[in-house]
């Protein structure tokens, strides 16, 4: 085992630094995707129950992404029937698109 080893050394190593730069150019691929994925913006809309006030809900549109979100429009279709769930949270009956 140890002859053939030295006879077949420096192909041996060849192989090796060859599989050793794949993984490294897989990881450096996989590592900028994921970068893009978590710079993506995410915007959200959700309804508050405004500040002092027990009838009132503000729909609050915001950016909870790690860049700036740009060209948003908010459009809406229907009418919106609202109740408070049991732990005071904002519902919503009819389907609204956002």
């Amino acid at each position: 085992m140890l002859a053939w080893l030295n006879e077949n050394g420096a192909a041996v190593s060849t192989l090796m630094a060859i599989a050793t730069a794949i993984v490294a150019v897989l990881a450096l691929r996989q590592t900028a995707r994921d970068s893009a994925d978590r710079s993506r913006p995410m915007v959200l809309a959700e309804f508050r129950r405004a500040v002092n006030s027990d009838r009132t809900v503000d729909l609050v549109i915001r950016n909870a992404g790690a860049s700036m979100a740009r060209d948003v429009h908010v459009t809406f279709d229907g009418s919106w029937d609202i109740w408070w769930g049991s732990r005071g949270e904002a519902a919503v009956e009819s389907p609204i698109v956002v």
